[in-house]
């Protein structure tokens, strides 16, 4: 659809979706994507119809119907419409939601200085594993790496170790794969959902 761009913008079998007046714009995840008008961020559909208006620091595509967003120095979530689910809390960009969980992390200070815990939340903003592991992941079915020792191990959703901490570098599952290092040698294991003794415990985990 053509929209009435400035003259100087008319080329040649170019239709503009959005007019170029943005100082960027990310790609779209779940029909939003996000944009910067003035060093402020919000977000348009894909008509290029601004749906939340710029007004935060720094913002993070669409997952799960959530996006976080950094404002008075800490990181919430918004849902499409804009209004806060979770309120700004969190000290780390977090990530993405998978399985309708999301890795979150606190500061906190020590006579060795800035110490960063995460810890996992849901979509209600509930914090559903305290953050105390040094490193985490995120969730692929049912399972997330963290490290607690400086070892990585899988928790589930219960936090409770499904492959013991025993990697130097342990990565989310892809695919039902995950890339490992255990005494400087890298790896691939297969998810224990393979293993029919833990199948059970595991689909409780996901429902």
């Amino acid at each position: 659809m053509r929209k009435n761009v400035p003259e100087n913008y008319h080329y040649k079998n170019v239709f503009w979706l959005i007019e170029p007046e943005y100082d960027w714009i990310d790609k779209y995840r779940e029909g939003l994507a996000p944009v910067c008008e003035n060093g402020k961020w919000g977000f348009v559909n894909s008509e290029g119809e601004i749906v939340i208006e710029p007004q935060f620091s720094q913002v993070m595509e669409f997952s799960e119907g959530m996006a976080a967003v950094f404002q008075n120095n800490k990181w919430g979530f918004i849902d499409a419409s804009g209004e806060f689910v979770i309120e700004p809390q969190f000290d780390e960009q977090p990530d993405a939601f998978h399985e309708g969980v999301v890795k979150v992390a606190v500061k906190s200070y020590s006579i060795r200085g800035e110490i960063i815990r995460y810890g996992f939340a849901d979509l209600n903003g509930k914090i559903i594993l305290p953050p105390v592991y040094s490193d985490a992941g995120y969730f692929s079915v049912g399972l997330a790496s963290v490290r607690i020792d400086n070892k990585y191990g899988y928790i589930d959703k219960t936090g409770r170790f499904i492959i013991e901490e025993i990697f130097e570098h342990a990565l989310s599952f892809s695919k039902n794969k995950a890339l490992v290092c255990i005494e400087r040698k890298w790896g691939l294991i297969k998810h224990p959902l393979y293993d029919n003794s833990l199948n059970e415990h595991l689909e409780k985990q996901l429902k």
